[in-house]
């Protein structure tokens, strides 16, 4: 989110990338101290996934502005370049 907050010179998403980090931290410890670490590791391992989600979504679009090859060239180096 710092990136493209960054790159797009965009402050609200500069803000939501500190609100981000800071739900993340004040999640893992409010739920380590009431939940245990099971239940707190789950819910770190969502954060994670909706962050990979959020970092391949920016990345596709990111890499189709500049020209570059984007995701699915790299995962995929013999797939025909996607549409666009």
């Amino acid at each position: 989110m710092v990136l493209a907050a960054v790159v797009y010179d965009r402050k609200a998403l500069l803000a939501l990338a500190v609100l981000w980090h800071a739900a993340v931290d004040a999640s893992a410890v409010y739920l380590a101290g009431t939940q245990g670490i099971l239940i707190t590791e789950t819910v770190i391992f969502a954060f994670a996934v909706l962050g990979l989600a959020y970092i391949l979504m920016e990345w596709r679009r990111i890499s189709t502005r500049a020209g570059i090859p984007g995701v699915r060239a790299v995962f995929h180096p013999r797939a025909p370049p996607a549409p666009g």
